[in-house]
C-alpha cells in the first residue's frame, strides 16, 4: 500500500455533522454547503498523508455506490492527519472530492481569486480539507503563504475525478527571501575564494558533482535592518566559524533562513537512511554557534544559479546554489523572472522541473523533525 507524506492543506473540522458513514449516496457530488465558508489561513493549516488503497498513485473517493454494500469503504483511499481518528482508525476514508475556487485574502486586505486552484476532499469523519494545486503553488503572481490571512470558498465545480497527488510543501514559503548568501561569504571558484558580492555571470564556481561550472544568473535582494529587527522571517542565519565541525565554516558565514546546507551525520542516516541531505539553515539553530541575527545595517544578499541545481563550497561548507523550484519562483520580482525566463524559456511553464542536487530534508517533514530533534 503506497502513501505520500508531507502534503499540506487547510481544514474545516466537523463541517458535516454526525459523520458521513453509510450516507455517501446523499453527500456525493454535493459540496455547495461549503460555499462562503472562511478559514483562517494559519489556524486551519494542517499536514496530512495520503494512503493509496489500491496502489494506483491517484487519490479517488472510496465509496462504492454501485456495489452491494454502499457503506463498505474497505480498501479505498484514505487521508491521515492530526486528530483524524475516526471509528478507531487514524486513517480516514475520502468520500468525494472536487476542484474549488478560493479567494485568498492577504494580510494587507487585498485579495487574489485562485480559480479552480484548490481541491476539496470530503472525509468520512465529516471534516473537509482544502489542498492547493500546482496552479497555486507555482504561480508567481500569488504571494507567499506567510502573507495569507484568510481563505474564502468562492465556488465549487463538479466531481473532479481521480487526482494525481504529490507532496506540496508550503513551509518554505514562510520566508519572503530566496536562498541567498551574505555578501561577504567566500565561494570557491577557479580563481580562488571570491566574495559572493563580487561574483559575476560567467564565473566558474567549483561544484561537488560537476567540477567547475559557469554561473548563468545572479540576483540580489536588499534586506533592511528595520525588517530584520521587527520580523523573524527577515532575520538571517549566522553560522560561526567551526560550528559545523572540522573547522567549518572557515569563517563566520551568513545565509538566509531557507538556504540549505548539506548535512552528513549519523542522525541523517538514522532519520533518512541516506548519507547526506540538504537542510534549511534555520533548522540547524540547535547547533551551538548557529544563531538567528538581525544585521545592524541594511544588507544585500546574493543568489546565483547554474544550468542545474548544484552543491558548491562556501567558506568550505557544502551548500546549495539557487534552486529554481516553485517556492523560489514565487518570491522572485517581475524583473528577476523576466531575466530567468530568457535563460530558461520553460521556467514558468506548467510541469517545468529541475531536479534537486540532493534530497531536501523538508520533503519529508516527519524525518526532518526527527533529524532536528537529534541535532
Amino acid at each position: 500500500m503506497g502513501n505520500i507524506s508531507g502534503i499540506e492543506g487547510f481544514i474545516l473540522r466537523g463541517f458535516y455533522p454526525n459523520s458521513l458513514a453509510g450516507t455517501q449516496q446523499n453527500v456525493s457530488e454535493d459540496f455547495t454547503e461549503t460555499v462562503g465558508e472562511e478559514l483562517d489561513a494559519t489556524g486551519s493549516r494542517v499536514d496530512f498523508n495520503f494512503v493509496d488503497g489500491n496502489n494506483d498513485g491517484q487519490l479517488w473517493d472510496s465509496d462504492d455506490e454501485t456495489g452491494p454494500d454502499p457503506t463498505n469503504f474497505t480498501g479505498g483511499d484514505r487521508l491521515n492527519y492530526p486528530d483524524s481518528e475516526f471509528n478507531g482508525q487514524d486513517d480516514v476514508f475520502v468520500v468525494d472530492m472536487v476542484k474549488t475556487t478560493v479567494t485568498i485574502t492577504y494580510s494587507d486586505g487585498t485579495t487574489y481569486v485562485a480559480t479552480d486552484g484548490f481541491r476539496m476532499y470530503k472525509m468520512l469523519s465529516g471534516d473537509v480539507i482544502l489542498n492547493p494545486l500546482d496552479s497555486v503553488v507555482n504561480d508567481p503572481a500569488i504571494r507567499p503563504f506567510s502573507d495569507w490571512s484568510k481563505l474564502t470558498i468562492t465556488s465549487v465545480g463538479n466531481n473532479s475525478g481521480n487526482a494525481n497527488l504529490r507532496s506540496v510543501d508550503m513551509s518554505t514559503q514562510d520566508d519572503d527571501l530566496p536562498v541567498c548568501f551574505g555578501p561577504d561569504v567566500l565561494i570557491d571558484t577557479d580563481a580562488g575564494p571570491v566574495a559572493a558580492r563580487d561574483l559575476a555571470v560567467g564565473d566558474r564556481v567549483w561544484t561537488v558533482d560537476h567540477g567547475f561550472q559557469e554561473i548563468r544568473w545572479i540576483g540580489s535582494t536588499l534586506i533592511s535592518s528595520g525588517a530584520m529587527r521587527t520580523s523573524d522571517k527577515h532575520k538571517l542565519v549566522k553560522i560561526a566559524k567551526g560550528a559545523l565541525g572540522n573547522d567549518l565554516p572557515r569563517r563566520d558565514m551568513i545565509v538566509t533562513r531557507q538556504h540549505r546546507i548539506l548535512v552528513a551525520s549519523r542522525a541523517v542516516r538514522r532519520s533518512f537512511r541516506l548519507n547526506e541531505v540538504l537542510v534549511p539553515a534555520v533548522q540547524l539553530l540547535k547547533i551551538p554557534g548557529v544563531t538567528l541575527i538581525a544585521a545592524e545595517n541594511d544588507m544585500r544578499v546574493v543568489h546565483f544559479c547554474f544550468d542545474r541545481h548544484e552543491v558548491v563550497l562556501a567558506e568550505g561548507v557544502k551548500t546549495e546554489s539557487l534552486f529554481l523550484g516553485p517556492n523560489a519562483i514565487a518570491l522572485m520580482s517581475p524583473d528577476m523572472l523576466a531575466e530567468l525566463s530568457a535563460l530558461f524559456p520553460l521556467l514558468l511553464e506548467r510541469g517545468f522541473d529541475i531536479p534537486p542536487a540532493r534530497t531536501m530534508a523538508e520533503s519529508d517533514r516527519g524525518n526532518l523533525k526527527r533529524l532536528v530533534a537529534a541535532l
